[in-house]
């Protein structure tokens, strides 16, 4: 965390919003995974001023989906499926996104999942797999558990 914070430091100095908003992003998951979902949510919506603000939209739509998980485990989906599908909207139009369309889409699958709309999940849910798979990354397993569990509770 401190790492995080000083680099956070040193991008204000220079002005790298690029830069700071990526080291937001990263604190804010690092936040996230410690369990401090407050504190991860205030440098997420930290993050997205930031992104618009300086006209970072990738950047900000991964901010959002990372915020919509935060918001998903803190039991407020409501404003989860907001983000991530504002998300999901913004890197279906993304050039070279494909990873975080993927990642967005496994985020709006656990939160459809979450408010009872296992339809709309299991679309969600083997969109990012597909694409994760496609891509080769580990991230593909857990996409695929959430689909088995989605297609079992039929």
């Amino acid at each position: 965390m401190a790492i995080c914070d000083e680099e956070l430091l040193a991008l204000r100095d220079v002005p790298d919003s690029h830069g700071a908003a990526h080291a937001l992003g990263i604190r804010g998951r690092a936040l996230h995974e410690l369990g401090r979902h407050d504190e991860a949510l205030a440098t997420y919506q930290e993050c997205l001023e930031l992104c618009r603000t300086a006209g970072l939209p990738r950047q900000e739509a991964m901010a959002r989906y990372r915020r919509a998980d935060t918001l998903r485990v803190t039991g407020r989906p409501a404003e989860a499926l907001t983000e991530a599908r504002a998300a999901v909207t913004h890197l279906e139009g993304a050039r070279d996104g494909e990873r975080d369309l993927a990642y967005a889409l496994q985020i709006l699958a656990r939160t459809e999942a979450g408010l009872g709309d296992r339809a709309a999940a299991e679309v969600h849910a083997a969109r990012a797999y597909a694409s994760l798979a496609a891509l080769g990354l580990p991230e593909a397993a857990d996409a695929r558990e959430l689909l088995d569990r989605l297609r079992s509770e039929v």
